[in-house]
């Protein structure tokens, strides 16, 4: 029996396994829940990406300190007069 009547066999047994009734609607769970991580999973990078680099963080610092700045003179404006 050479190497292909092999492997034509271990195709064939392992195309005969029974699918469970539920495999359908447990692959979709896990890819919805992949679609979420993956999300998750950027966000965490960008942070770790941030958090090894000194720069990064300074300019991660400057960025919320700047934005917060605006949030309060956004606040403030609205009791100047025109």
């Amino acid at each position: 029996m050479d190497h292909e009547e092999q492997y034509e066999r271990w195709k064939q047994s392992r195309a005969q396994v029974d699918v469970p009734d539920d495999f359908a609607d447990r692959v979709m769970t896990s890819i919805h829940q992949t679609r979420q991580r993956a999300w998750w999973s950027v966000l965490y990078r960008v942070a770790l990406a941030v958090g090894r680099s000194r720069i990064a963080r300074a300019a991660a610092a400057s960025l919320a300190v700047a934005v917060c700045l605006l949030r309060i003179g956004s606040a403030l404006a609205i009791f100047i007069p025109r």
